[in-house]
């Protein structure tokens, strides 16, 4: 009666091998292509071997089996798929992986995995294994060398998509990927650990695609920045992501780059928009999350099919006609995203601010996130509320004058008075809001093991167990996931900490002079701050147990501060209760 089905889905059933058996014992001939499996409780891929051998899965060509606590692979077991083109095993815990030939098999995808190495492709006479393998995903993994890759390009000859974004790689050797004949797309992206780029390591023609970066800024160290892109004269899109370029020429980085259509250089400590002169088919830069303090028009007039600009969390202050070319400006298909720069809302940034009024449609970013930084006045006052009509007063500059000065004193004044007496004033005007100052817990229990991952410093334990303990899990029944608590020693400590992160559903940092001094701790903050560019803000809340001193405030704490949820302890007793009604609050809210 099954015999037309071409796809079964068992996944979320808590299968175990047993089970599978007994199945196969009335099934008969099908058409079925696809097979889901995941999230069962299947332990090996060889104890469904008398499961997938029934001849209802001779025509299969897709199986997938996510998180069923796969630990040990041998792809001998799936010898009579004869058909099969995708191989779906991530999301397991997969220490070992034994080859076998799958001539058909065309997409494996071994993702969130222990695997320690690349999985050889080849047997002992070097005869590919996968012979006609064309996508291959082992992002997050254990795999730290790459010495292999060279031997394993012959074998892998059909390859073109190749992903080993989060492995904990030591160094990239030359010419790694030379024999990886049509290898287009090579993701390198969020490498942990300290990782040497030597100056041939992509030395590949083919290649069209290269995202590379680290999870944490300067921990990369490229042996020669003009050489390493010098072989790749067809590559079409790059991504360079967390490597300090604050010393190099990028002009001269990316001069033979002739093909490049879109090209990424993310929080990598750029200074100036480099001029681009012989890029002609670019048609989208992003140099977010750096410190390019100005624009000129200069940098982009040789760059006629640009479409999209991204220079947001830089540390531009100023924008005028001069900053980009005037048919930037003009042509309405130009998507152009300035958000979260330290505008200065004077006079000289009014041109700006009318093109911004008009242009909203064009501008990707929130437009929360285009706001005033300086003067004080204007602090924080979102660009549309910059009031530009002083800017055309002329003859009035003694009474222009002495208004500022009495604002100016006004603001001063309010300022010490609100300073000094802040908490008592949040206090009763929380409590007239909320005619409450507590609110009874509420249990949001769901498929998350922690209601929060708390990141702190060791130094902050006392407070951490005798405050946010204490009313969190004690007095409010949450569940929180402390580092020293929580996380048995043993493993991969930055996997342990990834994986608790994403088993928890808020992730809680308590911010303090400790935690932003500490490298682990900035490494935290790194996470929340792909977290917030990937969309995860609702999952991010800030705690503030001191003010952080200057030297700390990072480009992307002040993005974090500014984006999501935070509170701040304090010592008075009113604003203690604001604070944990605050921290309460924002846990009884679901993830978004």
């Amino acid at each position: 009666p099954l015999r037309s089905l071409e796809m079964l889905d068992l996944s979320s059933n808590k299968l175990y091998n047993a089970m599978l058996d007994e199945c196969t014992e009335k099934l008969g001939y099908s058409t079925l292509k696809v097979l889901n499996l995941s999230e069962n409780l299947l332990f090996t891929l060889d104890a469904i071997y008398n499961f997938l051998e029934n001849k209802w899965f001779s025509n299969l060509t897709d199986l997938i089996m996510q998180q069923s606590q796969v630990r040990k692979v041998e792809m001998k077991s799936l010898k009579n798929l004869l058909y099969l083109q995708t191989l779906d095993l991530s999301q397991n815990a997969i220490e070992q992986f034994s080859s076998y030939g799958l001539p058909t098999l065309k997409t494996m995808d071994l993702s969130s995995n222990s695997l320690p190495e690349f999985p050889r492709p080849c047997n002992g006479s070097n005869n590919p294994f996968y012979p006609k393998l064309e996508n291959l995903f082992l992002r997050r993994n254990r795999i730290s060398e790459t010495y292999l890759l060279e031997d394993y390009g012959h074998c892998l000859t059909a390859l073109v998509k190749l992903d080993l974004s989060l492995n904990p790689i030591k160094i990239i050797l030359p010419f790694a990927f030379v024999y990886f004949k049509d290898l287009t797309y090579l993701y390198l992206e969020q490498l942990l650990g300290v990782i040497e780029v030597n100056k041939f390591a992509f030395a590949t023609l083919n290649l069209r695609e290269l995202s590379i970066g680290n999870a944490v800024k300067g921990y990369m160290n490229v042996v020669d920045f003009y050489t390493f892109l010098l072989y790749n004269p067809f590559l079409k899109n790059l991504t360079l992501n967390n490597i300090n370029l604050s010393l190099v020429n990028t002009s001269r980085m990316l001069s033979k780059l002739t093909n490049l259509t879109s090209l990424s250089i993310l929080n990598c400590d750029i200074q100036n928009v480099p001029t681009i002169t012989n890029l002609p088919l670019l048609s989208s830069i992003d140099m977010s999350f750096n410190s390019i303090q100005s624009l000129h028009a200069e940098a982009f007039q040789f760059l006629g099919k640009l479409k999209y600009i991204s220079l947001k969390s830089n540390a531009l202050t100023s924008v005028t006609l001069e900053s980009l070319p005037r048919v930037l400006w003009d042509t309405s298909d130009v998507l152009i995203d300035l958000s979260s720069n330290p505008f200065d809302c004077v006079c000289s940034l009014e041109w700006f601010k009318l093109w911004y009024e008009n242009n909203m449609n064009r501008t990707s970013g929130n437009a929360s996130l285009y706001t005033c930084n300086t003067p004080t006045q204007w602090q924080e006052v979102p660009l549309v509320d910059f009031d530009t009509a002083d800017c055309h007063e002329l003859n009035q500059y003694v009474v222009m004058a002495l208004i500022i000065a009495g604002v100016l004193c006004l603001v001063a004044l309010s300022v010490i008075v609100v300073r000094r007496y802040r908490w008592d004033i949040k206090y009763y005007i929380h409590a007239c809001k909320y005619n409450k100052l507590t609110s009874p817990p509420v249990n949001l229990r769901d498929d998350f093991l922690y209601d929060g991952f708390v990141a702190y410093n060791t130094r902050d334990r006392k407070w951490i167990m005798a405050e946010l303990v204490e009313h969190v899990e004690r007095k409010h029944n949450y569940k929180l996931c402390l580092h020293e608590r929580d996380i048995i020693p043993g493993g991969v400590y930055v996997e342990d900490v990834l994986e608790s992160i994403d088993f928890s559903r808020k992730f809680i940092l308590v911010l303090s002079n400790n935690f932003m001094d500490d490298q682990w701790g900035r490494y935290e903050t790194a996470i929340a701050s792909h977290t917030l560019a990937e969309g995860g803000g609702g999952k991010l809340f800030l705690i503030l147990l001191e003010d952080i001193r200057s030297e700390y405030i990072t480009r992307s704490l002040k993005v974090l501060l500014k984006s999501i949820g935070h509170a701040e302890w304090t010592k008075n007793k009113n604003g203690q209760k604001i604070f944990w009604n605050n921290v309460v609050q924002n846990l009884e809210k679901s993830e978004k």
